[in-house]
């Protein structure tokens, strides 16, 4: 109905031009004049929906078209999944667009709290062993003080020992003075002369001297016992310094332990859990309640597997996220191709021909042939890994991947295939006119080689030129621009009869 609208439109418009009312002098109206432009107005190129596609310079001859389908490589598939079993409660919802550390589900999960609990275990134990090594270090550092002060008291001792010397010396040397003269008062008594309280002081004297001389050597014997004693607690001390230094040792190595202990059960717990280690680092673990799963990477919620409380078991899948900006293209070649076929190959992947996609922009891409092929269908998989992004192209979109796999020969002036239509016994399309971009000129069209795609033309048309893709079936049911009788046209699109 849409096409008899638009061509009754086109015959409506060409019959006011023709039967245009006759001037005032009374003559009779002029035939309408023959030509092969046709008028597309706005209103006309919007109701038929026409389109137009640029001639090219291609390699048609070399060129090979492959049909495939977009596909999502493994690295756009990401599968989440319970890391520990709990009851699991949904934060996103199917076909949900996310970024990249946005909560997808927590978990509340009792197995969870049990690897918390092993990090407190592991932390107390390595803060007791720190604790040890302070003990150990203190009681070190006690001996080391204390040992630091004995040659101070040996040094006390052995000063009071030589004092105690030379002071018995002295008194020893007063004992024999007062000896001599004790001697010599007894010597005159017999005599007869002297004094006798004089003999009896000398006597006293002398029984005192002997009496200091015998209590030095009590005190020297006593510093003798004090520096003896000294000299053995400082051979304990120093004996238990290698003892002290190897609890210390022991301690740090204890602690150390202690601290890879504690480490590798925070990396466990990570591991397990799949979160990062500065999340469990220091006391970040203790504010851990629940599990909560983020998504590693942008993507769209593709598959939901878990329900919404579902109890899960560790390992249970609960989604998976798909990157649907990251696609590659897949097809199949004939195993007959190889040989013109190589990996590295420039590729353009073609939007499906039809509709408006036809007239989307190709992606570029480079070609990998896939190492093993299929003996039944005689095919070989073919990868292209595109460059850049069309909305389009999505995962399951069928296209075409367009190899030119030599280009040496010269490029030829082309348009695509769906440009071209069969009018009687002439090959047509439809050239928008340079000269007035709202007329198109009916071109009978010399072709060539066709790749399925883009056909050679011969004449007709030069590089840059637009021709008509979409509605020109429609123009070519119009009838207008078509010759009748014997003639041609002129460059102007004029009629001439005769063949000069």
């Amino acid at each position: 109905m849409r096409i008899r609208l638009c061509l009754l439109s086109l015959l409506l418009l060409a019959a006011c031009r023709q039967d245009a009312p006759a001037p005032a002098g009374g003559s009779m109206p002029q035939p309408a004049r023959v030509t092969n432009r046709i008028d597309i107005p706005p209103t006309v190129v919007q109701n038929l929906g026409i389109t137009f596609a640029r001639v090219e310079r291609r390699h048609v001859s070399r060129t090979l078209r492959l049909p495939g389908a977009f596909e999502s490589p493994p690295q756009a598939v990401r599968a989440y999944a319970a890391p520990v079993g709990g009851r699991v409660t949904l934060l996103v919802s199917q076909y949900q667009r996310v970024t990249a550390g946005q909560p997808l589900y927590r978990l509340d999960s009792p197995e969870m709290r049990r690897l918390l609990h092993e990090i407190a275990d592991a932390d107390a134990e390595a803060t007791q062993r720190h604790a040890d090594v302070a003990l150990a270090r203190s009681e070190l550092d006690a001996a080391t003080r204390v040992l630091a002060t004995w040659p101070a008291r040996l040094g006390a001792v052995e000063a009071a020992i030589e004092a105690s010397q030379e002071h018995s010396q002295n008194l020893q040397a007063a004992l024999e003075l007062w000896s001599a003269r004790v001697t010599q008062l007894e010597d005159l008594e017999k005599a007869g002369g002297g004094r006798a309280s004089e003999l009896a002081e000398a006597r006293s004297r002398r029984a005192d001297a002997e009496a200091a001389v015998s209590n030095e050597r009590e005190t020297r014997a006593g510093f003798n016992a004090d520096l003896a004693a000294l000299k053995a607690g400082l051979e304990a001390d120093r004996a238990r310094m290698p003892g002290l230094n190897t609890g210390l040792e022991k301690a740090r190595a204890g602690a150390k332990a202690a601290d890879m202990h504690a480490q590798m059960v925070r990396h466990e717990a990570a591991s397990t859990l799949g979160l990062g280690r500065e999340e469990l680092a220091g006391d970040a673990w203790q504010k851990l309640d629940q599990f909560t799963q983020v998504a590693l990477a942008d993507g769209v919620v593709s598959t939901l597997h878990a329900t919404e409380g579902e109890v899960l078991a560790a390992g249970g899948p609960v989604l998976r996220t798909l990157d649907d900006k990251q696609v590659r293209f897949r097809a199949r070649a004939l195993q007959a191709d190889l040989g013109l076929l190589s990996d590295d190959l420039d590729v353009a992947i073609v939007p499906p021909s039809g509709g408006p996609l036809a007239l989307a922009g190709a992606l570029a891409g480079k070609l990998t042939i896939a190492p093993e092929s299929d003996a039944d269908s005689r095919t070989v998989d073919v990868i292209v890994h595109v460059s850049g992004k069309a909305d389009w192209a999505r995962p399951g979109v069928t296209a075409e991947a367009e190899v030119v796999y030599d280009k040496t020969e010269e490029a030829r002036l082309a348009i695509p295939l769906a440009c071209v239509m069969q009018d009687g016994l002439d090959k047509i399309f439809f050239r928008r006119d340079p000269a007035d971009s709202a007329k198109v000129i009916r071109v009978a069209a010399s072709i060539g080689i066709s790749d399925g795609r883009w056909v050679v033309i011969n004449t007709g048309a030069i590089e840059g030129d637009e021709i008509v893709l979409h509605g020109a079936y429609e123009l070519k049911l119009t009838g207008a621009g078509k010759a009748s009788g014997k003639g041609h046209f002129h460059a102007d699109g004029t009629w001439h009869e005769g063949d000069h």
